[in-house]
């Protein structure tokens, strides 16, 4: 008697464990194909503020891995985890949101990330040096980096060569980057390891007479 019941009891708990897991399968879904739709941002903001693996959730939805709505951050998701990334004391929490807009850099970044706090941009920048060393995003990772540290939107920033020759090609490019990235890397973590404050740090450009620079583009 005692085992039918317990049997019954475990089969509604994996009955509703597995309505839980499909409703939040399909609001991932739903918020992955149509990010600016009011139910999606209220589907964002529910899923996000459940999940305990943020990190995850943020790479799935972050538009750099997929091909909808020109892979730009919508504004409310902006700006929710903007005020996220000055409030939070969570260091999972403030990890995983540097990483998304490190996958949006150059352009996909939004409006808020520029406009936090002095003290949040010096936290950001820490951030992304350790991430250096543990996350394939390099490129985004620089810009990023230098957008804190001058304080301002680079607006479609890339980096590129100081000096001629360019690359012109796609595999020129793959391997310029495989080269030089790593050279950006170098200094970029020399510059943080001075004994400087955040506002003296801001002021030297790490990339001052190295073979790669950091150009802004179009706005």
């Amino acid at each position: 008697m005692f085992r039918s019941k317990f049997t019954k009891i475990l089969r509604i708990v994996a009955s509703i464990f597995l309505v839980l897991v499909l409703v939040l399968v399909f609001c991932s879904l739903y918020v992955y194909s149509r990010p600016d739709h009011p139910v999606s941002l209220a589907l964002f903001k529910f899923v996000y503020n459940i999940t305990p693996a943020k990190k995850s959730f943020l790479e799935f939805y972050s538009p750099y891995r997929r091909d909808v709505n020109a892979r730009y951050l919508p504004d409310e998701v902006d700006k929710l985890l903007c005020r996220n990334i000055e409030t939070t004391n969570n260091e999972e929490e403030f990890s995983a949101i540097v990483n998304l807009y490190t996958m949006q850099a150059g352009g996909r970044e939004g409006d808020c990330i520029f406009y936090v706090s002095e003290s949040v941009k010096e936290k950001i920048a820490a951030e992304i040096i350790k991430q250096m060393d543990t996350e394939p995003n390099l490129w985004g990772q620089l810009i990023l980096l230098e957008e804190m540290r001058l304080g301002k939107s680079l607006g479609k920033g890339y980096i590129g060569s100081s000096s001629p020759p360019y690359p012109s090609t796609r595999e020129e490019w793959d391997e310029w980057k495989e080269e030089y990235l790593p050279i950006g890397k170098e200094k970029y973590q020399e510059w943080w390891k001075s004994n400087l404050s955040w506002d003296e740090k801001r002021k030297i450009d790490p990339l001052k007479d190295a073979v790669i620079h950091i150009y802004s583009c179009c706005g």
